[in-house]
């Protein structure tokens, strides 16, 4: 081996602190082509580093560290390029306890606790984040870190005292503050988190993660309007950012805004002409908004723009589902990889593998789109459980001696009692109420927080025998004061007022609206339960079930024990409607129903393909299938999935046989 002299070193030295680097490195290459010195290996190292080039200097660190083990810079770049390069199992192999507090700069010690960390092996690097504080207070980075870390294994107390003296030490840094913020999400301190951030999106006006967190603690509670809000300030700060655009979408599709979603993406086709993401909320779009015709002009315009192929593919794998060409579809869609959001790509795979036969396929397409989705960071299976739950108790305290306890309330209105339409989701509620929405005398509310906000105001379910008659009537008018703000009500306009899950909401409706008839749509519950499976709801408390077959069948069952009590107890006027009969004859089933709801008949009811085109929108998940004239594909379909309902079938059972149908 070739000694290296010294005057080449001292050239290398001089490079470096003339800013030349690239000259450097490229010397210490020469000097490394004839001679494999673990001083230049070392150097040379050093210098990729700093030029960011992390896995050129972990090459030259390891030959280094090998032959100088107990030398801590060497030691300390290694992990720091390692940790760039994402290695930390790798890393983890040069940390050493003792050598790293042995270096007086704390540099070895802080890369070793980031390695620690990084690998979520938290209490390790807890320890030495603690020594980094003792020895230096004022290392606001450290505080941050040992925050983090203490958070991370749920000290969430600890975890918040450690950040606030990182936040005193850095008050300039929003992340420390959002950070700080998340650990109070974490252990219940909500009102204040929420204060902190909305201080931090005051401060920090440009930068969006104060708004996203807000957006993810606003969701969690249920505060949809605020969360709303928060996501939209996000976007207007961040316009062409992929996932902020379409989870924008996402939650304005399911709250109706679609010209605020559109304009959205116009805007962000406005910086970024081809964005893939953009062209494919805008389909969807369309697609909520009974507007598939515009289709094959998003096509041109795609084009002309000049996207790639897989967006243009991807448009037209759903331009041609909407014509009903699967095939075309399907080679389109296979052809459009890496467009679109995983979940609606595995929603799209599912319905058209569905469509050509393939129905283990379609199902396991199902069960990705609905495993993508409980990874939300709402928490769908916390919040689902806690539906589940609210259900329960609801279900546990009626009883006879509890509605003996309800003053008598069983005033007439001035104006025609509301009709309150029920059923499972995916039951043929949506299809129904299109029907009724073609009587000249209705005023249908699809799936509007109308009641559900009024119990919610009294404390709950638990609450209605502690409500005096003066307040019921307070209440009731105010039912139909924000219908009359939200919708043309007329004196004899006769309220249909479709909720599915209302189901769940006898005890409310019938405290309220005594006289009220109520439409129990039906439908055989293993058709219900796959097709909840399988169909993109809008995740809130109840539709989180929806994510496994097994909650969906906990859910119906649960749901369908708090009728049936209820419709006992509270001896509702029920009329019920079966969506196998429905589909099969139209005016046979509506005629004795108008009939029953006090409704004059009007063929126009049987219409429904009209008055869905005439909507502005359809909210439900059934927004595709009732602008189509009836079909009958859809009943018995799941004896097609019978293998995958196998599990839930003794769940179902009791209700198949209750509600006539068979297994």
């Amino acid at each position: 081996m070739t000694v290296i002299n010294a005057t080449e070193l001292q050239r290398v030295g001089m490079l470096i602190r003339s800013g030349r680097m690239a000259d450097a490195r490229r010397v210490c290459e020469g000097l490394l082509e004839s001679n494999a010195d673990p001083v230049v290996q070392a150097l040379h190292g050093a210098i990729c580093l700093q030029m960011g080039a992390p896995a050129e200097a972990e090459a030259s660190l390891r030959q280094a560290i090998s032959a100088k083990p107990q030398d801590r810079t060497v030691r300390a770049n290694l992990l720091e390029a390692l940790s760039m390069l994402g290695r930390f199992e790798e890393a983890a192999q040069y940390c050493d306890r003792e050598v790293s507090l042995a270096d007086q700069t704390m540099r070895l010690a802080r890369l070793h606790a980031h390695v620690m960390q990084s690998l979520g092996r938290f209490e390790e690097a807890i320890d030495l984040y603690r020594e980094i504080v003792a020895r230096e207070p004022a290392d606001w980075a450290a505080w941050n870190n040992l925050g983090n870390a203490l958070a991370g294994i749920g000290r969430w107390e600890e975890g918040a005292d450690a950040l606030r003296r990182a936040a005193a030490l850095q008050p300039a840094s929003a992340p420390i503050q959002v950070n700080l913020a998340q650990v109070l999400i974490d252990a219940g301190q909500e009102q204040e988190a929420e204060r902190l951030l909305c201080e931090v999106a005051d401060r920090f006006p440009d930068d969006i993660e104060p708004f996203v967190r807000l957006y993810n603690l606003f969701t969690a509670q249920a505060r949809e309007d605020a969360a709303y809000m928060a996501l939209k300030d996000a976007l207007d700060r961040r316009p062409n950012d992929h996932d902020l655009l379409k989870t924008f979408v996402h939650e304005s599709i399911g709250r109706g805004a679609f010209s605020e979603a559109e304009q959205a993406c116009d805007h962000t086709l406005s910086l970024e002409p081809t964005q893939s993401e953009a062209f494919a909320c805008l389909a969807a779009i369309y697609d909520r908004s009974n507007q598939e015709q515009r289709l094959p002009a998003l096509i041109e315009r795609a084009s002309a723009a000049g996207a790639d192929d897989p967006t243009v593919n991807y448009l037209r794998a759903l331009d041609y589902k909407r014509q009903g060409k699967i095939d075309e579809s399907w080679d389109a869609f296979q052809r459009s990889q890496g467009v679109a959001d995983d979940v609606r790509r595995w929603q799209l795979e599912s319905q058209l593998q569905d469509a050509r036969g393939n129905y283990d396929e379609a199902f396991a397409a199902a069960e990705a789109a609905n495993a993508e989705w409980a990874t939300d960071l709402s928490g769908p299976a916390e919040r689902a459980r806690f539906y589940r739950e609210m259900v329960q108790v609801s279900t546990e305290i009626l009883s006879p001696e509890w509605l003996g306890t309800w003053p008598r309330f069983e005033e007439p209105l001035d104006r025609p009692d509301p009709v309150f339409l029920v059923g499972f989701p995916r039951s043929g509620t949506t299809l129904l109420d299109t029907m009724l929405m073609g009587h000249s005398q209705t005023l249908v509310l699809e799936e509007e927080a109308y009641l559900a906000t009024l119990e919610l105001g009294i404390g709950g379910v638990t609450e209605w025998p502690n409500v005096p008659v003066p307040e019921l009537r307070r209440l009731r008018a105010e039912y139909f004061e924000n219908i009359a703000r939200d919708h043309p009500l007329g004196p004899d306009s006769i309220v249909v007022d479709k909720h599915p899950l209302h189901l769940n909401k006898a005890e409310a409706i019938h405290r309220l609206f005594p006289r009220s008839k109520l439409i129990l749509a039906l439908r055989h519950p293993c058709d219900v339960v796959l097709s909840c499976f399988m169909t993109n709801f809008k995740l809130n408390n109840a539709m989180s079930n929806f994510l496994t077959l097994e909650t969906t069948a906990q859910l119906y069952d649960l749901t369908f024990t708090h009728w049936e009590k209820a419709r006992r107890l509270l001896d509702l006027d029920v009329a019920e409607v079966v969506y196998e009969e429905l589909i099969e004859g139209p005016e046979q089933v509506l005629r004795p129903l108008a009939d029953r709801i006090n409704l004059p008949w009007e063929a126009t009811i049987v219409d429904h393909t009209s008055t869905a085109r005439r909507r502005a929108q359809v909210k439900t998940a059934s927004y595709a299938q009732v602008t189509e004239q009836i079909y009958k594909r859809s009943a018995g379909k799941w004896r097609n999935y019978r293998r995958h309902l196998e599990p839930v079938l003794p769940i179902l059972a009791p209700w198949v046989q209750k509600f006539g149908y068979e297994l």
